[in-house]
């Protein structure tokens, strides 16, 4: 079979750049070889499919090379020469489809040739898309760093010092090309390093925050913004932090792509959430905000989609504040902006999750059993509703049936974490304890000792809910006794 990198490579196509990539294999500047061209033919004319059975050596070189007897070493020569040429395609496409990149190598070929009438006139249009880039980030730097060097070469050989040297530009440039990724990376290291204990060595860091601790960049917000992440990272008691990225974020989020915005963001949310289990509540209100920011910037759409996580997180953020109005407008407004593919389920599931807050637990149920979730942290929430739901409404056949399939599919589903398959079998563990106290012969030490229990296991999937729930019994214990 053709079972290759090439195919693999091409299934990953679309059939745009097939078309484009049949245009270059065709083009004697960058193949002069013909059976190259009718291989890459042959194949193509079976996109999108590429189906094995079509694609099988032999077939292939039948197809290729009618009346001669097969050659093995042949046809692998020339996947792996058509191979060479589908790299250089991929290599060339992304170069030309950054026009900064090709300016500046223009520029170096004027200059290696000593065109300098042509540099000095092209160098002005190569400024002029600089100052037109929206983005003032690493790259922006580093292109920036590039052009002036260049300039400096073209000094160089016409010998004009105009004003001295542009040295001061490319040092500038370099280091903030330099602070920007160095920033940036330490903070992806100490945020993995959060979750995975793993040890780096971090050249130079101490002496550049000693630096940047005495010098405010505030007016280049790609290192200001980076060097307030990695202190939310490494001084979190220190709250200062958080309120300069936030402010940082809401003026500047436009200077870089929606990418790296959204990135940044990530690291705003995820602060909020660190404090937000540490009992600081009012950081709920927090992530809320930033959410609308996303939202009004449309930072927080891919190609106009927002993925269905974000969708359930927003909802669960706002629901937890009780903006019961906010979130249905927010259903309305960007249901189809889901893709196809999880719609129905997450609107569904939402929908239920509004019911489900506003105590209407029967429209709840009704949502929750149309819910099919293939994924799996959708499919949690969502038993977990469901069995909330059943308990609210007292649906006792209902509950401890789900007990006994929920169980199930936590201890024989292989793709969830051994942490999420603790805190999802508590809670129905914990909850199947309170139903039987509930329905049994309730007494005060019973539901006590429930709560202590759960109090000292603390990972419990819904802990908040389940605890209220326990203190409610509680409560209405003692109300019956007095």
């Amino acid at each position: 079979m053709i079972n290759s990198k090439l195919v693999q490579l091409l299934k990953a196509f679309s059939a745009k750049d097939i078309r484009k990539f049949r245009e270059f294999v065709s083009s004697p500047y960058f193949n002069k070889n013909n059976q190259l061209t009718d291989l890459c033919e042959f194949i193509c004319n079976t996109y999108p499919k590429l189906p094995e059975e079509s694609l099988e050596k032999r077939a292939t070189f039948k197809a290729l090379f009618p009346g001669e007897s097969f050659k093995d070493t042949k046809i692998r020569n020339l996947m792996s020469d058509l191979l060479k040429l589908l790299e250089e395609f991929l290599a060339i496409q992304d170069f030309t489809e950054e026009p900064l990149n090709k300016s500046l190598r223009l520029l170096n070929a004027l200059n290696s040739r000593n065109l300098y009438k042509h540099f000095d006139s092209y160098t002005g249009l190569v400024k002029n898309i600089q100052e037109k880039s929206p983005h003032r980030d690493g790259d922006f730097f580093l292109n920036q760093f590039q052009l002036e060097v260049s300039n400096n070469l073209f000094f160089e050989k016409q010998q004009k010092r105009v004003n001295g040297t542009n040295l001061q530009q490319i040092t500038d440039n370099l280091d903030l090309f330099y602070l920007t990724n160095k920033l940036k990376f330490c903070c992806e290291i100490f945020n993995y390093k959060n979750v995975v204990s793993t040890e780096y060595k971090v050249f130079l860091l101490d002496e550049i925050l000693s630096y940047l601790k005495k010098h405010s960049y505030e007016h280049i917000p790609a290192v200001h913004i980076y060097y307030q992440i990695l202190m939310t990272l490494t001084e979190s008691e220190d709250e200062s932090h958080f309120e300069s990225l936030k402010q940082m974020l809401e003026k500047n989020s436009n200077k870089f792509s929606a990418r790296e915005a959204r990135d940044m963001y990530a690291y705003a949310q995820n602060y909020c959430i660190k404090k937000i289990n540490s009992g600081h509540s009012n950081y709920l209100n927090e992530i809320f905000n930033l959410y609308k920011e996303l939202l009004t910037k449309e930072i927080i759409l891919e190609d106009r989609l927002i993925s269905p996580w974000h969708f359930k997180n927003i909802v669960t953020t706002a629901l937890r504040l009780e903006e019961f109005d906010w979130v249905e407008n927010f259903i309305r407004q960007y249901q189809n902006n889901l893709s196809k593919e999880f719609r129905e389920n997450a609107v569904n599931y939402n929908i239920a999750a509004l019911h489900f807050f506003r105590k209407e637990y029967s429209s709840a149920l009704k949502l929750l059993q149309k819910v099919d979730f293939t994924d799996i942290y959708y499919h949690l929430d969502s038993k977990s509703m469901l069995l909330k739901t059943y308990f609210e409404l007292e649906e006792h056949d209902g509950l401890f049936s789900l007990f006994d399939t929920f169980k199930i599919y936590l201890r024989r589903n292989k793709l969830i974490s051994d942490y999420q398959k603790t805190v999802y079998l508590n809670l129905v563990k914990y909850t199947k304890k309170l139903v039987k106290i509930k329905t049994g012969f309730p007494t005060a030490k019973k539901v006590k000792d429930l709560n202590d229990q759960i109090k000292e296991t603390k990972q419990v999937a819904d802990l908040n809910w389940l605890i209220k729930k326990v203190e409610d019994t509680e409560a209405s214990l003692t109300h019956a006794v007095t």
